[in-house]
């Protein structure tokens, strides 16, 4: 039941935040959770020496996003597609989002069994 522990780091055009996300190789699923407080919940695979995401994010009622977009009175959810190549893993990355581009760094801190 291999678990890999990863820091995320990421910046948009309104600021930038910290987060965790854990990937478990037995059930391909990705979590998480960054300083924002959103929460992320989805699947990934790794193929061809390539980390390949699809991951929902919940944003909680009254939080602004890195991207710009300002707090709202509701919670709401939105899904990022990331693939990254495993050897590119501690450069900074841009990713395109429905809510805005961010630049993304994936740093491992600890594989457990």
């Amino acid at each position: 039941m291999p678990k890999y522990f990863h820091a995320i780091s990421f910046a948009g055009v309104a600021g930038w935040g910290t987060g965790v996300l854990v990937f478990d190789t037995d059930s391909n699923l990705v979590v998480g959770a960054d300083s924002g407080g959103v929460i992320y919940d989805g699947q990934f695979t790794v193929e061809h020496g390539r980390l390949t995401s699809r991951v929902q994010a919940t944003v909680p009622a009254g939080t602004a996003l890195v991207t710009g977009v300002p707090p709202s009175n509701q919670p709401s959810t939105f899904t990022v597609n990331i693939s990254i190549p495993m050897d590119d893993m501690l450069n900074v990355v841009p990713v395109d989002t429905p809510v805005g581009p961010v630049r993304i760094q994936l740093r491992q801190i600890r594989a457990a069994a």
